[in-house]
């Protein structure tokens, strides 16, 4: 990545289809393109597989509050935090005892975005994260999720 070299977490097959490799935590800087060099280090010195590739590097995203915090299935959640990508297409995760459900996210600027609470989701306690890349999700945020029928006042 760049300057910075990084191994594998685990070993890699490179005659497969892709070898997962962590950002190095020194790619802190503003997001963009980064030059990849990938190396295959099983015979002295080394033979490198592909030089030239580029990665476009995004901040995992993070939040800082829901509007509103308990919402009714069906109808859209405002999410607000940062790091959030416009051209990119996020996800957001709800989480709801041991289902999780995700839907797309619409987003609108760099620190807001809104999804949809799942229909299907159970009623009660939940907690939503968000992502750009779907390995790597914010913090998770509390939510009230209410069911049934929502009632109407005319």
């Amino acid at each position: 990545f760049g300057d910075e070299a990084v191994r594998p977490p685990v070993p890699a097959d490179v005659a497969g289809a892709s070898i997962r490799c962590r950002t190095p935590d020194s790619l802190t800087g503003e997001p963009g393109i980064v030059n990849i060099t990938l190396r295959y280090f099983a015979r002295a010195p080394y033979a490198e597989v592909a030089t030239g590739q580029q990665f476009r590097f995004e901040r995992t995203p993070t939040l800082s509050r829901l509007h509103p915090a308990a919402v009714w299935r069906g109808k859209a959640l405002r999410v607000f935090g940062a790091h959030f990508v416009l051209a990119l297409p996020m996800h957001c995760r709800f989480t709801a005892g041991s289902r999780r459900v995700e839907v797309l996210a619409e987003v609108a600027s760099g620190s807001a975005l809104a999804c949809v609470v799942p229909p299907g989701l159970r009623p009660g306690p939940a907690s939503l994260a968000v992502t750009a890349n779907r390995v790597e999700w914010s913090g998770d945020l509390a939510l009230n999720v209410f069911g049934g029928a929502a009632i109407h006042v005319a």
